[in-house]
Parts: C-alpha cells; structure tokens; sequence
C-alpha cells in the first residue's frame, strides 16, 4: 500500500516538481506504527504504577457490585464465572504477598468487606478491627463495621446444647429465626447492606428449621403437615428473596415424595388406593414445578423441569397399575 501511495505521488504533475514531499509522507506513515507503539509502552506501562493500578482494579470490581442486595440477588459473576468477592479475596491476598507494605489499610478494608458478603463476619470484623486501630483515614469507618459485626456476631454465634432433643433443636431453630427476623427489622445500621445480610440469616434459620421438620416427619406428630405450612410460610414471607424459586421447587419435591410414599403405603392395584387422593398429591406438586418452569432465567427452571418430567412418568406409571 506504501510503494502504491508513492507510485500515485510520483506521477501527479505537483509530484513530479515535489518528490520529496511525497517521500517523506511515505516515511512518516511508515514510522508512525513504531512511533504510537513507543508512546503506549512509555506513558501506560511504566512499573512504578503497576501496585496502584492492580490494586485499583480489584477495588473496582468489588465496587461495581457494591450495592447489589445479598437478600434479592444472587452473588455476582465476574467475566471468568467466579464468584467476585471470593475471587476479589484471592487477588487481595496475593497483591498482600507481592507488596506487604503497601496499602495495608485499603487491603484490609476491602478483605472485611468480602468476607462479610460471604457471611464470614468473625473473619470481616477482625479485619475492620485492624483497620480501626490504625487510625487512618478508614478508621471511623472501620468502627462503624465493627459494630455493625457485632450484632450479627451475637445472633449467630448462639448454639443449641449438644445433648438437646428434637423438640429443644426445634425451639432453638425458631428462635434463632426470630432473632434475625428482629435484627433485619432494627434501626441503627449505617450501610443498608447489614440489613439484607440479616434478612439471608432469618431466611437460612427458618430454612433449616424448615428441613429438621421434614426429616423428622415420621417421629413428629402431623410432621408432614407442619413442614408444609412451615414451607408455605417461608415462601409467603421471602417472595423478595433470591431464593424463591428454590423453596417452590424443595415444596414441590417434598409432594412428589408424600405421593411415593402413598403409593408405597396404598399399592395402585389394591383397593385401599384413591385415585382422588393421589392426583391431589401429585396436583400440587407439578403446580410448583411449572410455576419455577415458567421463571425465564432462573437457574433452578432446568431442574424443576427435569423433576416435572419424572413426575409426569410416575403418575403415567400410577394410573396403568391402577386400572
């Protein structure tokens, strides 16, 4: 393209007399790759700014999802598909190994903020800690968090009695799910942030909760039942909450399991088997698995449609050994 530009140049009648200006329009363009290129590796790749500007990017990364809610959103993705705040806390760790005195107070300030997104608060209030005895400029901050931390801290590091029966597990799992249900609704949180990591613990306690009654629903009185309704209100009161889909598609598991289970206690080709009763059972839990079906984007939908499907296969099975 050069030698096709100074061909052009050479045999314009103003080219003929200016030659010259021609060559040298020819040698500039040529020298202007290597002349960009210079510039570039001189003014953006200078290594007395490579700390700062590796610290800067990881600053960032955490601070484009600093104001997703844990309670509504699921943890965010970076670019690689790993969670951002545990991989946030790799990078930190590693740009604290290759430069130890650098930043001390900005690596442990956004360290503790990771942790605590991953619910690590005893690890994030010690880091704050830290930052707050430095006396620096994230110090008051750094206190505001640890006191934050601290009533969190208070809920969860509560534990029920190691020889505790059923029922005492019971009560310390509903309790524990008040505490946090009253925590989420408290004043005094300076970052709304302490709010939504509250309301994930009240939705894990009344989960868990939740479960114990399902795995014990054989020695429980009405167990069954109780876990149901204990299902349905979890749903009723976390409709906000990220994992919504989850909890239909674990009620509509639990109904696919009662229909087995009745299958199992009242054989299809025997005469104690109820058709009206069966197909109840089974109603209700393929009216969960399509309500999570038709949730687009979901990451539970392929799932709720896989167990739709191995339902619709059982409930054929049911109905050719009843007749």
């Amino acid at each position: 393209m050069l030698q096709s530009l100074s061909r052009q140049l050479s045999l314009h009648p103003a080219g003929r007399n200016h030659r010259w200006r021609g060559r040298i329009a020819v040698a500039l363009l040529a020298a202007a790759p290597m002349f960009l290129a210079g510039c570039h590796s001189r003014y953006t790749q200078n290594p007395r700014y490579a700390p700062q500007q590796t610290l800067l990017e990881i600053i960032a990364d955490m601070e484009r999802h600093r104001n997703l809610d844990p309670y509504c959103f699921p943890p965010p993705k970076d670019l690689s598909g790993q969670n951002v705040w545990r991989a946030a806390l790799v990078r930190l760790t590693n740009y604290e190994t290759l430069h130890p005195d650098r930043h001390r107070d900005i690596v442990l300030f956004a360290q503790a903020g990771a942790y605590e997104r991953l619910r690590d608060y005893a690890t994030a209030r010690e880091r704050y800690s830290a930052v707050a005895a430095s006396g620096g400029e994230l110090a008051p901050e750094a206190v505001r968090r640890v006191e934050c931390l601290e009533r969190l801290i208070s809920v969860q590091r509560r534990h029920a009695p190691q020889d505790a029966s059923l029922r005492l597990w019971l009560d310390f799992k509903q309790e524990q799910a008040d505490r946090w249900r009253e925590l989420s609704r408290e004043d005094g949180f300076p970052d709304p942030l302490y709010v939504s990591l509250c309301k994930v613990e009240w939705e894990s306690a009344e989960c868990e909760w939740r479960r114990l009654l399902w795995k014990n629903r054989d020695v429980i009185e009405n167990g069954a039942q109780r876990a149901m309704q204990a299902m349905n209100g979890v749903i009723e009161r976390h409709a906000q909450s990220r994992l919504a889909e989850q909890h239909h598609l674990t009620l509509g598991l639990w109904q696919f399991e009662l229909a087995r289970e009745y299958t199992q206690v009242h054989p299809p080709e025997g005469l104690d088997f109820d058709p009206v009763d069966f197909n109840r059972i089974t109603a209700l839990a393929r009216r969960e698995f399509l309500g999570v079906e038709s949730c687009f984007g979901s990451s539970y939908r392929p799932e709720a449609e896989i167990q739709r499907a191995a339902l619709d296969a059982f409930i054929e099975r049911i109905r050719e050994e009843s007749r």
